[in-house]
């Protein structure tokens, strides 16, 4: 269905773990040489339109941006292999899509590390939302959409963007 193994072993639940709990020495230690950082598994994830929780392939980059995993997004953006334009599932969504619309506290420093990377602020999933189309932060982060809104509009700001990090 995602390309290889779907089972759950031991390496892919410390996987899931490091990824989610924002453990970039675990995640670093599972992944070992990142020969494997583009690999597609199965992931829960809650799907909007139908409001339930679906399986749907993801990277492991696309975990830690749901996440906010800032650190482990970090190490996985060092790894040259990682296509941070990598577009999978039935609905063809990219790391970019998934941090967008993940209500993440860490959302904006996620996205803003995305963007540097180079992704992609203007592509389309398989219904033709662009990451701007999907953001959703939690309510009592209204500076985070705003921000949000700023960067996906106008990403072609990237040395604005190398500031802000460094600041």
């Amino acid at each position: 269905m995602c390309g290889g193994s779907e089972k759950l072993n031991s390496k892919t639940l410390a996987l899931a773990s490091a990824q989610t709990d924002n453990d970039a020495e675990g995640f670093k230690e599972v992944v070992g040489d990142g020969s494997a950082i583009d690999e597609i598994g199965l992931w829960y994830s809650f799907h909007g339109v139908l409001k339930k929780m679906v399986l749907e392939c993801r990277t492991p980059l696309m975990v830690a941006a749901m996440y906010g995993s800032v650190d482990v997004v970090k190490l996985i953006l060092y790894f040259s292999k990682a296509d941070v334009n990598l577009s999978c599932g039935l609905d063809k969504s990219m790391a970019l899509h998934c941090a967008a619309s993940s209500g993440s506290i860490n959302v904006v420093d996620v996205v803003k590390l995305l963007i540097l990377a180079g992704a992609d602020f203007n592509a389309t999933d398989a219904n033709g939302h662009r990451p701007f189309d999907l953001i959703f932060a939690h309510r009592n982060l209204f500076d985070s959409r705003v921000t949000l809104e700023e960067l996906l509009k106008n990403s072609g700001c990237k040395d604005d963007l190398r500031f802000q990090l460094l600041v």
